[in-house]
């Protein structure tokens, strides 16, 4: 009873003897009967296989067919797995999202306790919720074109002026001053207005301190810190009143009460900005530009100030006074200052750094003064526009800078309120400009140290208003005229180191008999020239002001007078490198004044008066190449004062002539 297929298997041996059975007939070999097989064991054979074959076929019909690429099916998936993969992906998005906004609040938004006036720091969750009003104020910035971008990338971890003034702002201000609209001009609308000068006040902050200081010590660098970045306080109270001298620039003088700080009109609106003198270190920051309503800008003597004037400081139209003088900036006067009309005081001096060509300048027609002095500026004064237009013109201070031309007839024709003209220390050339002398309310006049050349003129004209004239160092000719003597305000009168000839001090006239010859001079240089041999002139005598007097090298003979003690504050007496013979007059103890005494390289004689050693605040006193002898000079070596000399003199250390070896 055994179907086809079990009488097979049963009488299959191994699976090799099958395998090989196969194997032989898919190659079509036909096995050899065997030799002992009779004919009926071979007509089963065949039944069997006829059997296998046709159930082989039937098996085959109901066995799944092999995949193949042409008739494979696809994989079925189950929806809700579909679901949980999508879920994940999104998760993990989320999460990746997360991560970057965290990593962006890290770097451009840290602890915000670098000003000292907040106590906290918000933390990655609250900085990520303001992040978006942090995008917001830099926006608005940039809209109205307060700030470039650029300045609001943080590279190398360093934050610039500008981003920690608008985080100052976000995360340590209580004021929380909301961003303007985009493109709300701060001109037009109070609020805006409000936001851009507290803004541009923290960024002149953070620019003038030190940028390697953080907290509380950031301030140091500011003498006073005027209350910039008091949390909660309205931008117009940043002030406070200090100790400072009381000249306009912060120079020497008399110190006094002055208000420092941010200076406001009583509609909230900056008007003024004085900070001088409060050690003020970095760079001045183009944001400043933006406050428009500033008349006054007063940055002078902060020595820490460096780089450029910002040419966006040309948009202050307002501007009335800009002084930044004594400090340590850089580049070039920028060009469109000729476009700040209002301008009235202009003080760029004492840098040693300003360089280039002044700018021309016609366009200030209500300039009054100029303070240009101690830079690199070069030009022909020839086209200085501010000579010809500016009719209120009172002060030209341009000295010590690379000035060429000639000072003609025409300089300053038309300036009736001119009262000081100083353009020493340049290159000019041509005749000495003594016409300005008779401009009526000149006082100073300094046009030494040039090149000028020509003749003194032979009268003088009577101005009582005239006080300082100085034209040493240059190539002028000619004599003094006695009429100088008309000259009756004169306090300071230089014609040394120049070639002048004839007597040094003619018969002295004045116009005005109820004036004394030049009693009003306090300093007398007419050294270095060729004056006709002669004697100390007695004019000395009754000019009672003197406080310095320098004759060296000037052809006088004969003896030390004795009236030069009638001025008896007298400072500086210098007679060397002369022919003055005799001794030394024992009155000279008494100018008790005297710190600089010079009378080396003569032919003085005889004992140094114990008198001498009564001079108790000489500096410097000079004896050698001279005849003078006697153990007072031992005294007048031991004086407490000297041994010593600074001021004029770089501080540099001098030993004494005769000191060493009396």
């Amino acid at each position: 009873d055994l179907s086809p297929v079990e009488r097979i298997q049963q009488e299959t041996t191994t699976p090799e003897a099958t395998e090989q059975d196969k194997t032989d007939e898919e190659l079509g070999l036909a096995k050899e009967p065997s030799s002992n097989k009779n004919g009926e064991e071979e007509q089963q054979d065949e039944n069997a296989a006829s059997a296998l074959e046709e159930d082989n076929h039937i098996s085959e019909e109901h066995q799944p067919k092999e995949d193949t690429p042409e008739s494979a099916t696809p994989l079925a998936v189950s929806p809700r797995i579909l679901y949980w993969i999508l879920g994940l992906l999104v998760i993990l998005v989320l999460l990746a999202a997360a991560a970057l906004v965290i990593l962006i609040v890290k770097v451009w938004i840290p602890d915000h306790d670098d000003d000292g006036d907040s106590s906290s720091s918000f933390s990655n969750t609250e900085g990520i919720l303001r992040f978006s009003d942090l995008q917001d104020r830099l926006q608005y910035l940039v809209s109205v074109g307060v700030s470039d971008p650029a300045v609001f990338s943080v590279a190398n971890s360093i934050r610039s002026p500008q981003l920690r003034a608008v985080e100052w702002m976000l995360y340590n201000d209580t004021l929380q001053l909301p961003a303007p609209p985009i493109g709300t001009n701060p001109d037009d609308y109070p609020e805006a207005y409000r936001f851009v000068l507290r803004y541009a006040m923290m960024t002149l902050y953070y620019s003038t301190t030190s940028s390697t200081t953080t907290g509380s010590a950031a301030a140091q660098s500011w003498h006073s810190r005027l209350s910039f970045g008091s949390s909660g306080r309205d931008t117009c109270d940043w002030n406070q009143q200090v100790l400072r001298p009381l000249s306009n620039s912060g120079g020497s003088g008399q110190e006094g009460l002055v208000t420092l700080g941010v200076i406001c009109s009583l509609d909230k609106k900056a008007t003024g900005l004085q900070l001088y003198t409060n050690n003020l270190v970095g760079t001045l920051p183009p944001e400043l530009s933006v406050l428009k309503t500033l008349t006054n800008i007063n940055l002078d003597r902060n020595n820490g100030l460096i780089g450029t004037i910002p040419e966006e400081i040309c948009n202050l139209s307002n501007l009335v006074i800009l002084s930044i003088s004594h400090n340590q900036l850089t580049g070039t006067i920028p060009s469109c200052i000729n476009r700040i009309t209002p301008l009235r005081h202009l003080s760029i001096s004492n840098t040693g750094k300003i360089t280039g060509p002044l700018p021309h300048m016609g366009g200030l027609m209500n300039l009054r003064q100029v303070f240009l002095q101690n830079n690199r500026l070069w030009g022909n004064v020839s086209t200085f526009g501010f000579f010809g237009f500016a009719s209120e013109l009172s002060i030209v201070i341009l000295e010590n800078n690379e000035f060429t031309g000639t000072i003609t007839s025409s300089f300053f024709s038309s300036k009736p309120k001119l009262t000081h003209v100083d353009l020493s220390g340049n290159r000019l050339t041509g005749q000495p400009p003594i016409h300005l002398l008779w401009h009526p309310g000149l006082r100073v006049l300094d046009f030494s140290n040039n090149r000028l050349a020509g003749r003194l003129p032979s009268m003088f004209p009577p101005n009582q208003n005239f006080q300082f004239l100085a034209l040493q160092n240059n190539r002028i000719t000619g004599s003094i005229n006695s009429s100088i003597g008309a000259l009756v305000g004169l306090q300071h009168l230089d014609f040394s180191n120049n070639s002048l000839t004839g007597p040094m001090l003619p018969e002295l006239s004045t116009t005005d008999p109820h004036q004394s010859v030049m009693g009003n001079l306090t300093h007398l240089f007419l050294g270095e020239n060729d004056f006709q041999p002669g004697r100390i002139p007695d004019v000395l005598s009754s000019i009672y002001q003197l406080k310095e007097i320098s004759l060296q090298r000037s052809q006088r003979i004969g003896p030390l007078p004795e009236f030069i003690v009638a001025s008896s504050n007298l400072v500086m007496l210098d007679v060397a490198q002369n022919a003055l013979t005799g001794k030394i007059p024992a009155q000279w103890g008494n100018l008790v004044n005297l710190e600089f005494l010079l009378v080396n390289q003569n032919f003085l004689s005889g004992d140094i008066p114990s008198e001498l050693s009564r001079l108790s605040k000489l500096r410097a006193g000079f004896f050698e190449d001279t005849l003078l002898s006697g153990n007072a000079l031992n005294q007048v070596c031991l004086l407490p004062t000297l041994n010593k000399l600074d001021g004029d003199i770089d501080g540099d250390e001098v030993v004494y002539a005769d000191c060493g070896r009396v």
